[in-house]
């Protein structure tokens, strides 16, 4: 329990210590606003989990509807259940909803029922790929997204120069990237998939 509060507290200081350094003029105008985009959501953090989901979500479906055509941008998805909002997700992905957007990165923060049918009832952990062909099938959100990219519920990316297009581009062969679990016993870890979207993706 003190690990969640201090890593939830940490997540906090890390999201308001971007948003600093915007209104000081240190980020490029593509990075997230305070004024129109996620950062809008940094007074809704203090409201608890809930406020904080409603307001990523919101400013994240305004996003998509302003961009329109997606052919240039990267998906990047999470899913969460009840008991993960109530708890670090919406934490968790304000900071990579920031990130996502610096980038200029489509998002979105999939559920119980938003997920639908997709929603893996038998292993939670499959959902992920149930969300990331939900996003690429015909009429899908990410249909014509040059790749999309699965961001587990407890994963934070703190790196702000992650550049998922940079590493798209310097290996047009492959299809997918998945990095190597810390544990030896398992080939990779499944909590950041980037896969492109084309015949080898998802």
């Amino acid at each position: 329990k003190v690990h969640c509060v201090l890593s939830m507290a940490w997540l906090l200081r890390l999201a308001a210590s971007f948003v600093a350094a915007q209104n000081a003029g240190e980020q490029p105008e593509t990075a997230f606003s305070v004024h129109h985009g996620v950062g809008t959501c940094c007074a809704a953090r203090q409201m608890g989990t809930a406020a904080l989901d409603d307001c990523l979500k919101g400013v994240l479906r305004r996003q998509r509807r302003v961009w329109g055509e997606m052919s240039s941008k990267i998906g990047i998805i999470s899913f969460y259940d009840a008991n993960l909002r109530a708890s670090f997700a919406p934490y968790a992905q304000f900071v990579n909803a920031a990130w996502a957007e610096t980038h200029g990165h489509a998002m979105v923060l999939e559920d119980d029922h938003s997920a639908g049918e997709w929603r893996e009832p038998r292993d939670i952990r499959w959902t992920k790929i149930g969300v990331m062909l939900k996003a690429l099938e015909p009429g899908g959100w990410c249909a014509n997204c040059k790749g999309v990219a699965w961001v587990d519920a407890d994963l934070a990316v703190i790196s702000f120069g992650l550049d998922l297009a940079a590493l798209m581009a310097s290996s047009p062969q492959a299809s997918v990237w998945m990095s190597q679990d810390a544990d030896v016993r398992y080939m990779v870890n499944s909590g950041f998939i980037l896969a492109r979207n084309d015949a080898h993706g998802p």
